[in-house]
Protein backbone atom coordinates (compact mmCIF):
# COMPACT_ATOMS: atom_id res chain seq x y z
CA UNK A 1 0.00 0.00 0.00
CA UNK A 2 0.99 3.15 -0.45
CA UNK A 3 1.28 4.22 3.15
CA UNK A 4 3.65 1.31 3.82
CA UNK A 5 6.36 3.21 1.83
CA UNK A 6 6.60 5.79 5.04
CA UNK A 7 9.87 4.71 6.77
CA UNK A 8 9.14 4.72 10.50
CA UNK A 9 5.62 6.48 8.91
CA UNK A 10 3.82 6.91 12.93
CA UNK A 11 6.96 8.64 14.25
CA UNK A 12 7.65 10.79 11.74
CA UNK A 13 4.31 12.39 11.28
CA UNK A 14 4.25 12.79 14.81
CA UNK A 15 7.17 14.86 15.04
CA UNK A 16 5.89 16.53 12.21
CA UNK A 17 2.52 17.30 13.74
CA UNK A 18 4.08 18.29 16.99
CA UNK A 19 6.73 20.44 15.89
CA UNK A 20 4.15 22.64 13.34
CA UNK A 21 1.76 22.98 16.04
CA UNK A 22 4.15 24.21 18.33
CA UNK A 23 5.65 26.53 15.44
CA UNK A 24 1.84 27.99 14.70
CA UNK A 25 0.78 28.58 18.00
CA UNK A 26 3.88 30.71 19.18
CA UNK A 27 4.80 32.33 15.86
CA UNK A 28 4.04 35.80 17.00
CA UNK A 29 6.37 34.94 19.92
CA UNK A 30 9.01 33.21 17.41
CA UNK A 31 9.45 36.17 15.23
CA UNK A 32 9.62 39.99 16.14
CA UNK A 33 6.36 41.61 15.91
CA UNK A 34 7.95 44.28 12.84
CA UNK A 35 8.44 40.78 10.58
CA UNK A 36 5.14 39.76 11.24
CA UNK A 37 2.37 40.68 7.98
CA UNK A 38 -0.89 41.92 9.54
CA UNK A 39 -2.55 38.68 7.64
CA UNK A 40 -0.89 36.38 10.16
CA UNK A 41 -1.82 38.33 13.01
CA UNK A 42 -5.32 37.90 12.14
CA UNK A 43 -5.05 34.79 11.74
CA UNK A 44 -3.11 33.81 14.53
CA UNK A 45 -6.28 36.18 16.44
CA UNK A 46 -8.62 34.27 14.96
CA UNK A 47 -6.93 30.85 16.04
CA UNK A 48 -6.01 32.08 18.99
CA UNK A 49 -10.17 32.64 19.66
CA UNK A 50 -10.93 29.00 18.07
CA UNK A 51 -8.46 27.07 20.11
CA UNK A 52 -9.83 28.57 23.37
CA UNK A 53 -7.13 28.24 25.48
CA UNK A 54 -8.15 26.73 28.86
CA UNK A 55 -7.50 24.04 31.23
CA UNK A 56 -9.30 21.66 29.16
CA UNK A 57 -7.22 22.29 25.76
CA UNK A 58 -4.22 22.10 28.18
CA UNK A 59 -5.41 18.64 29.32
CA UNK A 60 -5.58 17.11 25.82
CA UNK A 61 -2.27 18.51 24.95
CA UNK A 62 -0.58 16.96 27.92
CA UNK A 63 -2.78 13.91 26.92
CA UNK A 64 -1.12 13.86 22.91
CA UNK A 65 2.55 13.98 24.10
CA UNK A 66 1.45 11.46 26.84
CA UNK A 67 0.52 9.31 23.65
CA UNK A 68 3.05 10.30 21.82
CA UNK A 69 6.19 8.86 24.56
CA UNK A 70 4.20 5.98 25.09
CA UNK A 71 4.53 5.33 20.78
CA UNK A 72 8.15 5.50 21.60
CA UNK A 73 8.04 3.46 24.74
CA UNK A 74 6.14 0.53 23.34
CA UNK A 75 7.44 0.46 19.35
CA UNK A 76 9.05 -2.35 20.25
CA UNK A 77 7.11 -4.52 22.11
CA UNK A 78 5.22 -6.71 20.70
CA UNK A 79 1.77 -5.63 22.49
CA UNK A 80 -0.55 -5.23 19.44
CA UNK A 81 -3.45 -4.10 21.29
CA UNK A 82 -1.38 -1.21 23.11
CA UNK A 83 -0.17 0.10 19.74
CA UNK A 84 -3.52 0.53 18.24
CA UNK A 85 -5.37 1.73 21.30
CA UNK A 86 -2.06 4.63 21.08
CA UNK A 87 -3.08 5.49 17.81
CA UNK A 88 -6.32 5.66 17.82
CA UNK A 89 -5.87 7.72 21.23
CA UNK A 90 -3.56 9.87 19.37
CA UNK A 91 -6.11 10.71 16.30
CA UNK A 92 -8.92 11.83 18.82
CA UNK A 93 -6.54 14.20 20.40
CA UNK A 94 -5.14 15.35 17.70
CA UNK A 95 -8.51 15.91 15.78
CA UNK A 96 -10.03 17.63 18.25
CA UNK A 97 -7.61 20.15 19.08
CA UNK A 98 -5.90 20.45 15.41
CA UNK A 99 -7.86 19.29 12.67
CA UNK A 100 -11.42 20.96 13.62
CA UNK A 101 -10.08 24.66 14.45
CA UNK A 102 -7.79 24.33 11.11
CA UNK A 103 -10.61 23.26 9.27
CA UNK A 104 -13.08 25.66 10.44
CA UNK A 105 -10.78 28.17 9.24
CA UNK A 106 -9.63 26.76 6.31
CA UNK A 107 -10.92 29.74 4.09
CA UNK A 108 -8.57 32.19 5.92
CA UNK A 109 -5.93 29.76 6.37
CA UNK A 110 -6.09 28.83 2.25
CA UNK A 111 -6.81 32.72 1.47
CA UNK A 112 -3.86 33.80 3.08
CA UNK A 113 -1.32 30.74 2.09
CA UNK A 114 0.04 29.94 5.55
CA UNK A 115 2.38 27.48 5.22
CA UNK A 116 2.66 25.90 8.27
CA UNK A 117 -0.96 25.43 9.33
CA UNK A 118 -1.17 23.50 5.92
CA UNK A 119 1.75 21.67 6.06
CA UNK A 120 0.27 20.43 9.83
CA UNK A 121 -3.70 19.36 7.49
CA UNK A 122 -1.26 17.50 5.66
CA UNK A 123 0.53 15.72 8.46
CA UNK A 124 -2.76 15.04 10.29
CA UNK A 125 -4.38 13.72 6.73
CA UNK A 126 -0.75 11.49 6.66
CA UNK A 127 -1.37 10.12 10.34
CA UNK A 128 -5.39 9.08 9.22
CA UNK A 129 -3.90 7.28 6.82
CA UNK A 130 -1.26 5.13 8.28
CA UNK A 131 -3.46 4.72 11.62
CA UNK A 132 -6.28 3.79 9.14
CA UNK A 133 -4.07 0.96 7.68
CA UNK A 134 -3.40 -0.39 11.32
CA UNK A 135 -6.67 -0.80 11.62
CA UNK A 136 -7.51 -2.26 8.27
CA UNK A 137 -4.86 -4.79 8.03
CA UNK A 138 -6.04 -5.82 11.58
CA UNK A 139 -9.45 -6.49 10.33
CA UNK A 140 -8.05 -7.95 7.46
CA UNK A 141 -6.22 -10.72 9.46
CA UNK A 142 -3.71 -9.48 7.26
CA UNK A 143 -0.84 -7.92 10.41
CA UNK A 144 0.23 -10.35 13.52
CA UNK A 145 1.93 -7.38 14.60
CA UNK A 146 2.66 -4.07 13.70
CA UNK A 147 5.54 -3.26 11.57
CA UNK A 148 7.65 -0.05 12.20
CA UNK A 149 10.76 -0.07 10.01
CA UNK A 150 13.45 1.77 10.59
CA UNK A 151 15.64 1.34 7.25
CA UNK A 152 15.39 4.93 6.63
CA UNK A 153 18.52 5.68 8.67
CA UNK A 154 20.29 2.97 6.42
CA UNK A 155 21.13 1.13 9.73
CA UNK A 156 20.43 -3.01 9.59
CA UNK A 157 17.29 -3.41 8.39
CA UNK A 158 16.40 -6.70 10.46
CA UNK A 159 14.61 -5.42 13.06
CA UNK A 160 12.39 -7.58 14.95
CA UNK A 161 10.33 -6.81 17.74
CA UNK A 162 10.53 -8.05 21.36
CA UNK A 163 8.63 -9.79 23.57
CA UNK A 164 9.00 -11.51 26.53
CA UNK A 165 9.36 -15.04 24.90
CA UNK A 166 11.63 -14.61 21.92
CA UNK A 167 14.74 -12.46 21.37
CA UNK A 168 15.36 -9.50 19.22
CA UNK A 169 17.66 -9.49 15.94
CA UNK A 170 19.66 -7.04 17.51
CA UNK A 171 20.09 -9.49 20.89
CA UNK A 172 21.08 -12.15 18.49
CA UNK A 173 23.85 -10.14 16.18
CA UNK A 174 25.12 -8.71 19.96
CA UNK A 175 25.53 -12.48 21.25
CA UNK A 176 27.11 -13.70 18.12
CA UNK A 177 29.78 -10.54 18.18
CA UNK A 178 30.28 -11.40 21.80
CA UNK A 179 31.06 -15.35 21.45
CA UNK A 180 33.73 -14.08 18.73
CA UNK A 181 35.30 -11.77 21.51
CA UNK A 182 35.07 -14.12 23.73
CA UNK A 183 36.56 -17.39 21.16
CA UNK A 184 39.67 -15.31 20.12
CA UNK A 185 42.34 -17.38 17.78
CA UNK A 186 45.71 -17.74 18.97
CA UNK A 187 48.36 -15.04 18.10
CA UNK A 188 50.77 -17.39 16.74
CA UNK A 189 51.40 -17.70 14.38
CA UNK A 190 49.87 -14.58 13.48
CA UNK A 191 50.68 -14.68 9.67
CA UNK A 192 47.92 -17.72 9.76
CA UNK A 193 45.23 -16.22 12.04
CA UNK A 194 44.99 -12.13 11.02
CA UNK A 195 43.35 -13.32 7.60
CA UNK A 196 40.66 -15.30 9.79
CA UNK A 197 40.41 -12.11 11.89
CA UNK A 198 40.10 -10.05 8.96
CA UNK A 199 37.29 -11.47 6.72
CA UNK A 200 35.16 -11.53 10.28
CA UNK A 201 35.47 -8.10 10.56
CA UNK A 202 34.68 -6.84 7.44
CA UNK A 203 31.05 -5.92 7.43
CA UNK A 204 29.28 -9.40 6.93
CA UNK A 205 25.20 -9.25 7.99
CA UNK A 206 26.11 -12.79 10.42
CA UNK A 207 22.69 -13.90 8.37
CA UNK A 208 23.36 -17.31 8.75
CA UNK A 209 24.88 -17.80 12.57
CA UNK A 210 21.42 -15.95 13.34
CA UNK A 211 19.60 -17.98 11.27
CA UNK A 212 20.70 -20.72 13.63
CA UNK A 213 19.47 -18.60 16.73
CA UNK A 214 16.12 -18.18 15.02
CA UNK A 215 15.95 -21.96 14.28
CA UNK A 216 16.60 -22.50 18.19
CA UNK A 217 14.90 -19.46 19.56
CA UNK A 218 11.69 -21.08 17.21
CA UNK A 219 11.42 -23.89 19.77
CA UNK A 220 11.34 -21.95 22.52
CA UNK A 221 14.96 -23.52 22.92
CA UNK A 222 17.88 -22.60 24.91
CA UNK A 223 19.47 -19.53 22.28
CA UNK A 224 22.79 -20.07 24.53
CA UNK A 225 23.25 -23.82 23.87
CA UNK A 226 23.49 -22.67 20.40
CA UNK A 227 26.01 -19.46 20.43
CA UNK A 228 28.88 -21.72 19.59
CA UNK A 229 27.40 -24.44 16.92
CA UNK A 230 26.62 -20.99 15.14
CA UNK A 231 29.80 -19.95 14.67
CA UNK A 232 30.72 -23.48 13.60
CA UNK A 233 28.12 -22.30 10.28
CA UNK A 234 29.33 -18.72 10.31
CA UNK A 235 33.15 -20.07 10.00
CA UNK A 236 32.35 -22.40 7.44
CA UNK A 237 30.43 -19.80 5.56
CA UNK A 238 33.40 -17.60 5.50
CA UNK A 239 35.92 -20.42 5.16
CA UNK A 240 34.28 -21.17 1.42
CA UNK A 241 33.97 -17.58 0.37
CA UNK A 242 37.85 -17.13 0.87
CA UNK A 243 38.35 -20.07 -1.47
CA UNK A 244 35.48 -18.66 -3.58
CA UNK A 245 37.10 -15.57 -4.06
CA UNK A 246 40.57 -17.10 -5.29
CA UNK A 247 38.41 -19.35 -7.76
CA UNK A 248 36.76 -16.48 -9.07
CA UNK A 249 39.82 -14.46 -8.49
CA UNK A 250 37.65 -11.71 -6.94
CA UNK A 251 39.43 -7.98 -5.82
CA UNK A 252 36.76 -7.41 -3.59
CA UNK A 253 34.36 -8.67 -0.55
CA UNK A 254 31.83 -6.45 1.40
CA UNK A 255 33.79 -3.90 -0.77
CA UNK A 256 37.01 -4.63 1.04
CA UNK A 257 40.03 -6.20 -0.21
CA UNK A 258 39.64 -10.01 -0.42
CA UNK A 259 41.46 -12.28 2.17
CA UNK A 260 44.09 -13.62 -1.12
CA UNK A 261 44.55 -9.85 -2.21
CA UNK A 262 45.69 -8.82 1.00
CA UNK A 263 47.49 -11.53 2.70
CA UNK A 264 48.73 -13.60 -0.65
CA UNK A 265 47.19 -16.58 -2.14
CA UNK A 266 49.23 -19.39 0.23
CA UNK A 267 48.25 -17.78 3.04
CA UNK A 268 44.79 -17.38 2.40
CA UNK A 269 44.49 -20.99 1.19
CA UNK A 270 45.68 -21.72 4.56
CA UNK A 271 43.71 -19.74 6.62
CA UNK A 272 40.78 -20.73 5.30
CA UNK A 273 41.45 -24.33 5.92
CA UNK A 274 41.94 -23.01 9.30
CA UNK A 275 38.85 -21.84 9.43
CA UNK A 276 37.22 -25.05 8.53
CA UNK A 277 38.92 -27.33 10.92
CA UNK A 278 37.88 -24.22 13.70
CA UNK A 279 34.16 -24.72 12.67
CA UNK A 280 33.79 -28.23 13.55
CA UNK A 281 35.22 -27.43 17.13
CA UNK A 282 32.76 -25.14 17.63
CA UNK A 283 29.94 -28.24 18.03
CA UNK A 284 32.35 -30.30 20.48
CA UNK A 285 30.61 -28.91 23.10
CA UNK A 286 26.99 -30.21 22.07
CA UNK A 287 25.95 -33.61 23.91
CA UNK A 288 27.18 -36.68 22.43
CA UNK A 289 23.78 -37.63 20.81
CA UNK A 290 23.35 -34.17 19.25
CA UNK A 291 27.07 -33.92 18.35
CA UNK A 292 26.73 -36.88 15.73
CA UNK A 293 23.54 -35.75 14.22
CA UNK A 294 24.86 -32.34 14.20
CA UNK A 295 28.04 -33.17 12.60
CA UNK A 296 26.28 -35.71 9.96
CA UNK A 297 24.67 -32.64 8.79
CA UNK A 298 27.41 -30.41 8.71
CA UNK A 299 29.70 -33.09 7.27
CA UNK A 300 26.55 -33.50 4.66
CA UNK A 301 26.49 -29.53 3.60
CA UNK A 302 29.76 -29.33 4.03
CA UNK A 303 30.04 -32.02 0.95
CA UNK A 304 27.07 -30.38 -0.93
CA UNK A 305 28.85 -26.89 -0.82
CA UNK A 306 32.19 -28.40 -2.38
CA UNK A 307 29.58 -30.02 -4.76
CA UNK A 308 27.67 -27.06 -5.49
CA UNK A 309 31.35 -24.96 -6.24
CA UNK A 310 32.33 -27.69 -8.99
CA UNK A 311 29.42 -27.67 -10.69
CA UNK A 312 29.73 -23.79 -10.80
CA UNK A 313 33.27 -24.38 -12.01
CA UNK A 314 31.97 -26.89 -14.90
CA UNK A 315 29.02 -24.08 -16.01
CA UNK A 316 31.77 -21.82 -17.21
CA UNK A 317 33.06 -23.89 -19.45
CA UNK A 318 29.97 -25.94 -20.90
CA UNK A 319 27.92 -24.40 -23.34
CA UNK A 320 24.25 -25.42 -22.68
CA UNK A 321 23.49 -24.77 -18.61
CA UNK A 322 19.39 -25.48 -18.58
CA UNK A 323 17.21 -23.76 -15.39
CA UNK A 324 17.17 -27.41 -13.71
CA UNK A 325 20.78 -27.35 -13.72
CA UNK A 326 21.53 -23.78 -12.68
CA UNK A 327 18.95 -24.56 -9.82
CA UNK A 328 20.68 -27.69 -9.01
CA UNK A 329 24.26 -25.96 -8.71
CA UNK A 330 22.88 -22.91 -6.35
CA UNK A 331 20.93 -25.38 -4.28
CA UNK A 332 24.18 -26.95 -3.25
CA UNK A 333 26.59 -23.77 -3.73
CA UNK A 334 24.56 -21.50 -1.52
CA UNK A 335 20.76 -22.61 0.05
CA UNK A 336 22.05 -26.31 1.92
CA UNK A 337 23.58 -23.56 3.74
CA UNK A 338 21.08 -21.74 4.82
CA UNK A 339 18.72 -25.24 5.74
CA UNK A 340 21.52 -26.40 7.92
CA UNK A 341 21.89 -23.29 9.77
CA UNK A 342 17.69 -23.21 10.60
CA UNK A 343 17.46 -27.30 10.96
CA UNK A 344 20.84 -27.11 13.02
CA UNK A 345 19.44 -24.39 15.43
CA UNK A 346 15.94 -26.66 15.25
CA UNK A 347 17.74 -29.82 16.39
CA UNK A 348 19.38 -27.85 19.58
CA UNK A 349 15.61 -26.68 20.42
CA UNK A 350 14.51 -29.97 20.86
CA UNK A 351 11.84 -29.64 17.87
CA UNK A 352 10.56 -33.23 16.14
CA UNK A 353 12.27 -34.29 13.03
CA UNK A 354 9.49 -33.29 11.02
CA UNK A 355 9.44 -29.92 11.90
CA UNK A 356 12.85 -29.84 11.39
CA UNK A 357 13.07 -30.85 8.19
CA UNK A 358 10.29 -28.63 7.35
CA UNK A 359 12.42 -25.89 8.69
CA UNK A 360 15.76 -27.05 6.26
CA UNK A 361 13.52 -26.62 3.42
CA UNK A 362 12.36 -23.30 4.00
CA UNK A 363 16.21 -22.39 4.33
CA UNK A 364 16.51 -24.38 1.04
CA UNK A 365 14.09 -22.67 -0.67
CA UNK A 366 14.85 -19.39 0.66
CA UNK A 367 18.74 -19.50 -0.30
CA UNK A 368 17.95 -19.97 -3.93
CA UNK A 369 15.40 -16.82 -3.97
CA UNK A 370 18.11 -15.44 -1.86
CA UNK A 371 20.98 -16.44 -4.79
CA UNK A 372 18.66 -15.46 -7.43
CA UNK A 373 18.59 -11.73 -5.61
CA UNK A 374 22.32 -11.80 -5.71
CA UNK A 375 22.13 -12.70 -9.35
CA UNK A 376 19.99 -9.75 -9.97
CA UNK A 377 21.81 -7.53 -7.64
CA UNK A 378 25.21 -8.02 -9.59
CA UNK A 379 23.56 -6.95 -12.89
CA UNK A 380 20.76 -4.45 -11.61
CA UNK A 381 21.86 -3.36 -8.26
CA UNK A 382 23.07 -0.39 -6.34
CA UNK A 383 26.50 -0.03 -6.94
CA UNK A 384 26.59 1.97 -3.18
CA UNK A 385 25.37 -0.88 -1.51
CA UNK A 386 26.73 -4.07 -3.74
CA UNK A 387 30.12 -4.21 -2.26
CA UNK A 388 31.76 -5.95 -4.79
CA UNK A 389 32.97 -5.66 -8.57
CA UNK A 390 29.65 -4.65 -10.43
CA UNK A 391 28.75 -7.14 -13.33
CA UNK A 392 31.82 -10.15 -12.00
CA UNK A 393 29.16 -12.41 -13.51
CA UNK A 394 29.36 -10.94 -16.90
CA UNK A 395 33.25 -10.76 -16.80
CA UNK A 396 33.56 -14.02 -15.74
CA UNK A 397 31.00 -15.43 -18.00
CA UNK A 398 29.17 -17.09 -15.21
CA UNK A 399 25.77 -18.61 -16.81
CA UNK A 400 23.12 -17.57 -14.37
CA UNK A 401 19.76 -17.41 -14.50
CA UNK A 402 19.85 -13.91 -15.96
CA UNK A 403 22.03 -15.54 -19.17
CA UNK A 404 19.80 -18.65 -18.94
CA UNK A 405 16.71 -17.04 -19.24
CA UNK A 406 18.12 -14.49 -21.96
CA UNK A 407 19.84 -17.39 -24.27
CA UNK A 408 15.45 -19.26 -24.08
CA UNK A 409 14.00 -15.91 -25.12
CA UNK A 410 16.50 -14.57 -27.39
CA UNK A 411 16.08 -14.50 -31.20
CA UNK A 412 18.71 -16.03 -33.63
CA UNK A 413 20.67 -12.57 -33.96
CA UNK A 414 20.48 -11.68 -30.08
CA UNK A 415 21.65 -15.68 -29.08
CA UNK A 416 24.49 -15.19 -31.29
CA UNK A 417 25.71 -11.63 -29.79
CA UNK A 418 24.61 -13.58 -26.41
CA UNK A 419 27.28 -16.40 -27.16
CA UNK A 420 29.68 -13.98 -28.24
CA UNK A 421 30.15 -11.69 -25.24
CA UNK A 422 29.75 -14.75 -23.21
CA UNK A 423 32.98 -16.70 -25.06
CA UNK A 424 35.04 -13.92 -25.06
CA UNK A 425 37.54 -13.27 -21.77
CA UNK A 426 37.91 -9.46 -21.67
CA UNK A 427 37.27 -6.79 -18.81
CA UNK A 428 36.26 -4.43 -21.78
CA UNK A 429 33.28 -2.43 -20.59
CA UNK A 430 31.01 -2.64 -23.66
CA UNK A 431 30.56 -6.36 -23.20
CA UNK A 432 28.52 -5.51 -19.38
CA UNK A 433 26.48 -2.33 -21.46
CA UNK A 434 26.04 -4.95 -24.66
CA UNK A 435 25.01 -7.83 -21.93
CA UNK A 436 22.97 -5.86 -19.77
CA UNK A 437 21.09 -4.25 -22.72
CA UNK A 438 20.01 -7.34 -24.00
CA UNK A 439 19.24 -8.80 -20.80
CA UNK A 440 16.57 -5.53 -20.68
CA UNK A 441 15.31 -5.94 -23.79
CA UNK A 442 14.76 -10.04 -23.33
CA UNK A 443 12.84 -8.30 -20.09
CA UNK A 444 14.88 -11.25 -18.04
CA UNK A 445 15.41 -9.01 -15.07
CA UNK A 446 11.73 -8.61 -14.95
CA UNK A 447 11.09 -12.69 -15.14
CA UNK A 448 13.97 -13.00 -12.20
CA UNK A 449 12.04 -10.74 -10.20
CA UNK A 450 8.71 -13.44 -10.76
CA UNK A 451 10.84 -16.72 -9.77
CA UNK A 452 12.48 -14.94 -6.64
CA UNK A 453 9.04 -14.14 -5.17
CA UNK A 454 8.21 -17.84 -6.68
CA UNK A 455 10.97 -19.20 -4.55
CA UNK A 456 10.06 -17.26 -1.38
CA UNK A 457 6.21 -18.12 -1.10
CA UNK A 458 7.50 -21.66 -1.27
CA UNK A 459 9.62 -21.44 1.23
CA UNK A 460 6.80 -19.52 3.33
CA UNK A 461 4.85 -22.28 2.56
CA UNK A 462 6.73 -24.95 4.23
CA UNK A 463 7.15 -22.40 7.42
CA UNK A 464 2.95 -22.61 7.34
CA UNK A 465 3.49 -26.06 7.96
CA UNK A 466 5.63 -25.85 11.48
CA UNK A 467 3.66 -26.22 13.96
CA UNK A 468 4.31 -23.37 16.30
CA UNK A 469 2.28 -20.22 16.99
CA UNK A 470 2.42 -18.01 14.51
CA UNK A 471 3.61 -14.83 16.66
CA UNK A 472 6.90 -16.76 16.76
CA UNK A 473 7.25 -17.40 12.55
CA UNK A 474 6.72 -13.83 12.26
CA UNK A 475 10.24 -13.04 12.24
CA UNK A 476 11.57 -15.41 9.80
CA UNK A 477 8.60 -14.15 8.14
CA UNK A 478 9.72 -10.65 7.93
CA UNK A 479 13.28 -12.27 7.96
CA UNK A 480 12.70 -13.35 4.64
CA UNK A 481 11.26 -10.37 3.39
CA UNK A 482 14.19 -8.06 4.26
CA UNK A 483 17.02 -10.45 2.55
CA UNK A 484 14.99 -10.69 -0.43
CA UNK A 485 14.41 -6.73 -0.72
CA UNK A 486 17.54 -5.74 -0.03
CA UNK A 487 19.88 -3.56 -2.69
CA UNK A 488 23.08 -5.07 -1.83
Amino acid sequence: MFVDQFKDQLTIVLMLNLVLFFIANHWSYLVPEEFLFVSHKDIFGLFREQFVLNEFFEVLAYTFLGALFIHFGTYKMNKIWIFRLNALLLVIVSTYFWTIPSLQSAEIVLQKGHPYFIAAIIGQILLYLIVGNEFLGSIKNKRKQPKINHSYLYLPKLNFYKNQTMYSFDKFHELIAETIDKNPFSKNPEELYEPMDYILNIGGKRIRPILTLLGTDLFDGEVDKALKPSLAIEFFHNFSLMHDDIMDNASLRRSKATVHEKFGLNTAILSGDAMLVKAYQYLEDLEPELFKSSTKLFSKTALEVCEGQQLDVNYETKLNVSYEDYIKMISLKTSVLLGCALKLGAMIGNASEEDSDKLYQYGLNLGIAYQLKDDYLDVFGSLEHLGKKHAGDIFENKKTILYISALEAANEEEKEELLYWYSSNTDNIDKVYAVEKLFRKLNVNRKLSTLIREYTNKAHSYLDQIDVPEERKSYLRELSEVLIDRQG
